[in-house]
């Protein structure tokens, strides 16, 4: 069953080659919007000269200069609203470009008809689930002790993932909201023990590829490159290591909706 399910992989590999196209895409646009949205933000960032120190305004209060203490002030008060502005645009641009690439990648994948209904359906959840989760990682950072962070985080990281791919594939224009939760519900934790090759397979294969890509074959090309070479080699390397990461996420949901089909 499971060298079926791989098998399956690699045949559906060739029909949604795109995905991965999709993915890069998705990751080339919202940092060329982010760059864009921060250069445009920047430009009324307050600079040195309006953040003054505690020392600076007990000296305005002393010598009596208030108009110059209220623009420092208001200079502060700009910028902390233009960071909050600058989060706020981030979060909602990432939640619709996201929702746009994934619909269209998990809908590629299924070898449906794309609609504007299943764009709609699928930004609305999806959002709503990234929401959720931006909350549970908040709070779970805010209160839980230092020592217990990083554990924390990483299992709620790895059920994040393993759910977020079974949610985006049980979306559909047919089933209402609360069925699609109800089966994500039923297939990431009720038949969670299902997922245990596909997790320890993909576990595998990303541990291999990081060290091949990120030091084993780096320390190797480099090691018989000339020196003048060096940063070029070294860039070519990273942008090899950066497109075998996307074709490995890749790689991944198609062997986690194989498995989510053959559950269903």
């Amino acid at each position: 069953m499971k060298l079926k399910t791989i098998k399956n992989i690699f045949t559906s590999f060739k029909k949604t080659y795109l995905t991965v196209g999709y993915d890069i895409l998705q990751f080339i646009i919202f940092q060329a919007i982010m760059i864009l949205l921060f250069v445009s933000l920047s430009g009324a960032f307050p600079g040195e000269e309006f953040m003054p120190t505690a020392g600076t305004i007990q000296s305005y209060m002393e010598q009596g200069i208030t108009q110059d203490l209220k623009e420092s002030t208001t200079q502060i008060k700009m910028f902390i609203i233009k960071i909050f502005l600058f989060i706020a645009i981030a979060i909602i641009l990432n939640f619709i470009i996201s929702s746009f690439f994934k619909s269209r990648v998990y809908n590629k994948i299924k070898q449906k008809k794309y609609s504007f209904a299943y764009f709609k359906k699928f930004l609305i959840i999806n959002s709503s689930w990234l929401f959720c989760w931006l909350i549970i990682f908040y709070y779970s950072i805010k209160i839980i002790k230092n020592n217990a962070i990083v554990p924390i985080i990483i299992i709620e990281l790895l059920i994040f993932i393993h759910s977020t791919v079974i949610l985006r594939y049980c979306i559909n224009t047919k089933d209402k909201y609360k069925n699609i939760l109800n089966n994500t519900f039923n297939i990431s934790i009720m038949k969670s023990y299902k997922f245990l090759i596909p997790v320890i397979i993909i576990t595998i294969i990303f541990i291999l590829n990081f060290s091949l890509t990120f030091y084993i074959i780096p320390a190797m090309i480099l090691k018989i490159t000339p020196e003048s070479l060096s940063t070029i080699i070294s860039l070519i390397l990273a942008t090899f290591a950066f497109i075998t990461i996307f074709i490995l996420m890749s790689f991944s949901r198609l062997y986690y909706m194989n498995t989510i089909k053959s559950i269903k």
